[in-house]
């Protein structure tokens, strides 16, 4: 094996090796990245084997071949050559490096011992808008829950749902949900949905930021693929499916009350954050209570005090109170991207509902606390 690439791609598709390749392992070839040259082309695959990212760049081919090199190692090297723009690698017994007039020697496994990260043929394949498939992203991993032992709640919901176009994304933790859509040019079929884990879904997020132009999402019966196209670089994405049933939520949705009440979202952000100074950090409680087109913010903690905030609203209904996570509000408040938003309750048993002024969809919902 000997070829020259470009430092700062090189760079670029290594990036993902630290948060992929195993730092301890019963294997050791799982903290390598496998480098195979042909043509013009250095590709550079690593895997935990849940998770399997490839990334292809060009460059300039001596003399084909394929090895397993130490991953976080390689990685560390190339980070700290900035500065220059070539690298030059051959295999003699060990893998040289050689950048100006820098050199390394790294330690090599061969590659007939790396897993075998083949794909099993896809049920189907689409093409996605890379902004769209970020913005599904963002508003709909806010509910996920951070427990690598739940991996049902540690997850993003994908389906198809009805006769309309569109991709919805959901997570929750039983307390509160975030619902998204994403629109498709085509109509895709995905009878049981993908169940999608908080790793899985982290890579893919990261790797849309690499100035995507193209997406292409495949699945198969176990496993999901993100092929994405940049100006540098071609990336495959694949991970392992979380087995099980998600959570039933859609009736929980389609409960929305029918009247809103309705907010200058930023009015409101900035109240939220004022009061989350104050609620006392084991309940995150805080009281709305709603009247004719206002609003009373109350919280009080007992080494923080108390604290009231009064807002102008749109609601005119039949009075009523509710408490409910002030830090969970917070967090769909600032999410969307709208100057007003509309929030839908009437009692203080049942969800709350928050979404843009005159859309559906980003659609979140809080269970209120009960005393």
């Amino acid at each position: 094996m000997q070829f020259t690439v470009s430092r700062k791609q090189f760079a670029q598709a290594l990036s993902f090796i630290p948060s992929v390749v195993e730092k301890k392992t019963a294997l050791p070839v799982l903290s390598h990245c496998l480098l195979k040259t042909a043509g013009d082309k250095v590709t550079i695959v690593g895997t935990d084997l849940d998770i399997v990212i490839s990334e292809e760049c060009h460059a300039e081919t001596q003399t084909e071949g394929s090895l397993c090199v130490p991953g976080g190692l390689l990685h560390d090297i190339v980070k700290r050559l900035d500065g220059y723009d070539r690298l030059s690698f051959s295999y003699e017994d060990q893998l040289f490096l050689r950048c100006g007039r820098s050199e390394f020697r790294l330690p090599v496994l061969p590659a007939e011992e790396f897993p075998d990260v083949s794909q099993l043929p896809f049920i189907t394949h689409f093409n996605v808008n890379p902004i769209a498939l970020k913005r599904l992203i963002d508003e709909a991993r806010l509910c996920m829950i951070d427990d690598v032992q739940n991996v049902m709640l540690n997850s993003i919901f994908l389906h198809t749902a009805g006769v309309e176009n569109g991709l919805y994304g959901v997570s929750t933790d039983l307390h509160q949900l975030a619902l998204s859509k994403m629109s498709l040019d085509d109509k895709l079929d995905l009878p049981s949905g993908l169940i999608v884990g908080r790793k899985a879904i982290m890579e893919i997020r990261r790797l849309l930021d690499d100035n995507a132009k193209q997406v292409t999402l495949g699945v198969s019966n176990a496993r999901i693929q993100c092929d994405i196209i940049t100006d540098d670089l071609t990336v495959m994405f694949t991970a392992r499916l979380v087995d099980g049933i998600y959570p039933e939520y859609v009736k929980v949705v389609e409960s929305m009350p029918s009247v809103p009440i309705v907010f200058n979202r930023l009015s409101l952000q900035n109240a939220l954050e004022r009061m989350t100074v104050i609620v006392d950090l084991k309940s995150k409680g805080i009281t709305l209570n709603f009247t004719s087109n206002l609003l009373t913010m109350t919280a009080s903690s007992m080494d923080s005090g108390f604290g009231k905030e009064e807002l102008e609203i749109k609601f005119e209904s039949v009075p009523f109170t509710i408490q409910v996570n002030a830090f969970y509000l917070l967090s769909m408040v600032k999410q969307i991207d709208a100057e007003q938003i509309e929030l839908y309750a009437d009692n203080p048993h049942e969800a709350m509902h928050i979404k843009p002024l005159g859309f559906m969809y980003p659609h979140y919902m809080i269970m209120p606390l009960v005393e």
